[in-house]
């Protein structure tokens, strides 16, 4: 099974996205336009749909060829509404072409249906399905493991029952979190300590670090540098720094010599911590934690 995530951008018929949003709801479907002419009666297989949005759209049908060679039966798919609700929706259909006066008004033909499930907390939609939203293409796969998994396991929860397997080995937590749910663990444990976090330091253009602190009773600054995955920190990339630094990498790969000014942040202490704080860890990264208990 796929994992895709999906605008509903109408151009054609009303090209008001919230009608078109509304429609998709209360017909329990999802998909796009391309419109072709055909009788009232007619009912359009592919081949016949295809050859007439080929001559009609010079060829230009990416969208609805995409939907018919990859959504079938069993895939989830995420999508949000114009005020950013996130839905997870799975698939109960392959592609078919629905026309009908809304539909048109709606531009919202090539389809294909979905049960669909709002998401009340934005803190339980993964990181890297928000960031798949920001690519402005109709319809893409999100082909990160973590998140189909996540997504298996959240409809499941959804649903109330077990209509997903979830049968990846998943012996360790820090595999599933992406690079900001890590930053965001370690952003919070620090506060709860004796530093204030300065926000606005927590920019992707501060190479050396993730972002800086500030120590309430001494006033000093500290810098935190947080990585994840495969990728080492060199402690000996640090040793010209005069302030205090914080280092986390939860799979231990450091590398050069420590130094008097270095912290290192054991990845048991933080686990401990997150176990004991769950009141102020947000929803997405508990669930990863819930699952490797």
């Amino acid at each position: 099974m796929y994992v895709f995530r999906i605008h509903i951008r109408p151009k054609g018929g009303k090209a008001d996205s919230e009608f078109s949003f509304n429609y998709c709801l209360k017909n329990n479907l999802l998909g796009a336009g391309w419109q072709v002419w055909k009788d009232p009666n007619e009912i359009l297989d592919w081949k016949t749909y295809e050859a007439r949005a080929m001559e009609e759209y010079e060829g230009g049908i990416s969208v609805p060829r995409y939907i018919n060679r990859w959504v079938s039966e069993g895939d989830l798919v995420w999508t949000r509404d114009t005020k950013g609700h996130y839905y997870l929706c799975r698939v109960l259909s392959a592609w078919e072409y629905l026309e009908t006066e809304e539909a048109k008004e709606a531009d919202i033909v090539n389809i294909f249906k979905v049960d669909i499930r709002e998401i009340e907390l934005i803190d339980i939609v993964p990181g890297k399905v928000i960031a798949c939203f920001r690519a402005s293409r109709t319809i893409q796969e999100i082909a990160d493991n973590p998140s189909i998994i996540y997504s298996k396991v959240l409809w499941n929860q959804l649903v109330g029952k077990e209509e997903y397997i979830i049968d990846e080995k998943m012996d360790s937590v820090w595999g599933f979190l992406n690079d900001e749910q890590v930053e965001d663990i370690i952003f919070i444990y620090l506060q709860t300590k004796e530093f204030i976090i300065v926000p606005c330091s927590r920019k992707k253009d501060t190479m050396s670090y993730e972002f800086y602190l500030i120590n309430r009773l001494t006033y000093k600054r500290v810098m935190v540098q947080v990585k994840t995955g495969n990728t080492n920190i060199n402690l000996d990339d640090y040793k010209d720094c005069k302030e205090d630094i914080f280092f986390f990498q939860p799979n231990n790969r450091y590398e050069g010599e420590k130094r008097y000014n270095y912290n290192i942040i054991d990845k048991n202490d933080i686990e401990q911590f997150v176990i004991n704080n769950q009141s102020i860890i947000p929803s997405n990264i508990l669930k990863w934690f819930e699952l490797i208990k």
